[in-house]
């Protein structure tokens, strides 16, 4: 995919106009952006509200993965995004063995033993006999576990007290109440 200001540069060859047509392309976008906070309908050249939506959402993953590995670092710096997310599954459900994580999280059992094993190292997570199944074992938090984790929700919910704290309650709660919706059709 060509740049804004190659594909400026190879139609018009006059610097000026190229800057011109950068700072025009830039602007539309702004102002695209802009109708659509405005009146809360997408641009015509930016398609359906899908189009729109999909947009949003990749640009909301993207933030989100930047976001996970900062709020794992702050578990533990050896700690990943996805190990984070393997803590929190733990302490949702109490006690899950190791191939229950893994269908959860539509991976490979062979990665979430990889992660299990560093949680094991650094005593976050702690595997039990299953009373059900001698062959199985169950992984649980340990108390370390429970507690460093406590501190990295805190924070993730300070983060987002501070992002939102232009809404008002209302639109907090609609918003969670709609996300939770669209997470129960994934």
């Amino acid at each position: 995919m060509m740049s804004r200001e190659r594909w400026a540069r190879r139609c018009f060859p006059s610097k000026l106009v190229v800057e011109c047509v950068v700072g025009l392309s830039i602007l539309g976008v702004i102002a695209i952006r802009l109708d659509v906070v405005v009146t809360g309908k997408a641009h015509a050249g930016r398609g359906t509200a899908y189009d729109e939506l999909e947009h949003e959402l990749a640009v909301v993953m993207r933030r989100a993965r930047g976001l996970s590995g900062a709020l794992a670092r702050d578990v533990h710096p050896d700690v990943d995004a996805s190990a984070y997310g393997l803590l929190a599954r733990i302490d949702e459900v109490g006690s899950v063995r190791v191939t229950d994580l893994a269908s959860y999280f539509s991976v490979g059992k062979p990665t979430v033993s990889r992660q299990v094993a560093l949680l094991e190292q650094l005593a976050l997570v702690q595997r039990t006999q299953n009373e059900e199944d001698a062959r199985s074992r169950h992984l649980s938090l340990t108390d370390a576990g429970r507690a460093v984790l406590e501190r990295a929700r805190e924070a993730r919910r300070e983060r987002t007290r501070a992002t939102l704290e232009a809404w008002t309650p209302e639109e907090v709660a609609q918003f969670a109440t709609l996300l939770r919706r669209f997470n129960e059709t994934l």
